[in-house]
């Protein structure tokens, strides 16, 4: 929905964020998704070519997460940038990170009544996606809701309001 207004760039959810390095990045997605999956969406992020992705994820040394940032921002031109990955609000630490990456970064803050949220954690198995075993799916679903909730709370207060939605 969000890709369909002009002034917006949204890439695919890369969780760049949560990591302090391209190669923490790379070894994390390429645990969940093949390194072309990988690779293809970074090409959608920065518009650069597959093979120049290609070096990226082979030889990630040579990036900062930041700069990784910065290829998808000039790549959105004027565009305002909007990363939309759901993982961040599992840790406050990701969420204020931020704040120490970016100047003047905007919220947006969807809040959604838990049981949907559950239901479709449940229905979609995203325990498993996330590897997490042995633990009722019910209860992780909720626990992931409340710690979610609780973290984008918690970095609202540090923020200032102008800049929370």
């Amino acid at each position: 929905m969000l890709s369909g207004h002009s002034r917006l760039f949204c890439p695919p959810e890369l969780s760049l964020l949560a990591f302090d390095s391209v190669n923490d990045w790379i070894a994390n997605e390429s645990s969940t998704f093949s390194k072309d999956s990988v690779i293809r969406n970074l090409v959608i992020a920065t518009g650069l070519e597959y093979d120049t992705c290609k070096m990226i994820v082979e030889d990630p040394g040579k990036l900062s997460i930041q700069q990784v940032y910065g290829l998808i921002q000039d790549y959105a031109g004027k565009r305002i940038l909007v990363d939309k990955t759901p993982g961040y609000t599992r840790s406050l630490d990701t969420l204020e990170r931020a704040e120490m990456m970016f100047e003047n970064t905007r919220y947006i803050y969807l809040h959604r009544h838990p049981y949907p949220v559950i239901d479709s954690f449940v229905r979609n198995r995203l325990d498993k996606f996330l590897k997490v075993e042995d633990v009722d799916p019910y209860w992780y679903a909720e626990k992931f809701w409340a710690t979610s909730n609780h973290n984008v709370m918690k970095l609202f207060e540090s923020v200032a309001a102008e800049r929370t939605f």
